[in-house]
């Protein structure tokens, strides 16, 4: 269970690093190019993902729900702004979250289920 829940929250963390340093590239780059509505939409999903990564590290069952819920978010975010690959870009921008956070709710879950079956009591013989 512990590896399913640190499973996603590496992934998360790691997936977010990835993004931040696309944009720190991006931004320092001398030949950039102009600022757009998506550049802003794009930043503001990057300040999403780092909250919510940040949720998903201190609350594991609302990490989870976040990170699906982001996941989600950014894929049709990733599927609206691509050119001609909407698939690759749903794959490389909200999967990953999507990924993390099915593994940090399967991890609550299995949790959850482990507790109320370690309560229950035990059966007359």
């Amino acid at each position: 269970m512990k590896i399913l829940l640190w499973s996603g929250r590496a992934i998360a963390a790691l997936v977010t690093f990835g993004w931040l340093l696309i944009t720190f590239l991006g931004a320092i780059n001398p030949e950039k190019e102009p600022w757009t509505i998506e550049s802003t939409m794009l930043l503001t999903m990057i300040v999403i993902a780092v909250l919510v990564t940040l949720l998903a590290w201190r609350n594991e069952k609302t990490g989870a729900i976040a990170l699906i819920l982001f996941g989600l978010a950014f894929s049709a975010f990733g599927y609206v702004s691509a050119g001609h690959n909407k698939w690759l870009a749903v794959l490389s921008s909200g999967a990953p979250f999507l990924m993390a956070g099915a593994l940090m709710a399967a991890a609550w879950m299995l949790e959850k289920r482990m507790s109320v079956r370690d309560q229950a009591p035990s059966p007359k013989t």
